[in-house]
């Protein structure tokens, strides 16, 4: 468990972000959007979404796609990693059959190696709708 969690917190501690892999990731991200398309949990949440007060971020794509990703720079992906990744916007949940002490300090000795960085704090309004004198009535038809 000790090797699995350690190699696990170098993901983080020093992550490669290699940029010639970014193709092939941006492939594989893609892949996964494809495959969700058809999905009736997806054409809902892409419903709902659609429903937002306009030019909300909720409004925007949950996963990335060809036509998302396609153009995206080596540069662009840096200042994104150093921009958001950092030990104040990351949770870890681990599972262990040790004692919750031990797994407490494990885990700190791990991932208290990751770098901090002044994070940028994602927040966005919490209002998604605009106010409406109306019911609005959608039926939507499983596949």
């Amino acid at each position: 468990m000790l090797e699995m969690l350690v190699d696990f917190g170098h993901f983080f501690i020093d992550p490669i972000l290699d940029f010639k892999y970014a193709k092939r990731e941006v492939m594989a991200v893609n892949s996964e959007h494809q495959k969700n398309i058809p999905k009736d949990t997806w054409r809902l949440m892409q419903l709902q979404r659609s429903l937002l007060k306009k030019g909300h971020p909720a409004t925007l794509f949950h996963t990335g796609c060809l036509k998302t990703l396609k153009g995206t720079g080596e540069k662009e992906l840096r200042k994104f990693m150093n921009s958001y990744y950092s030990p104040s916007q990351m949770a870890l949940c681990v599972i262990s059959p040790l004692s919750l002490d031990k797994q407490e300090e494990l885990v700190k000795k791990i991932f208290s190696q990751i770098p901090a960085r002044k994070a940028v704090k994602f927040s966005v309004s919490s209002h998604l709708l605009d106010t409406k004198k109306t019911v609005r009535l959608i039926k939507v038809v499983p596949m």
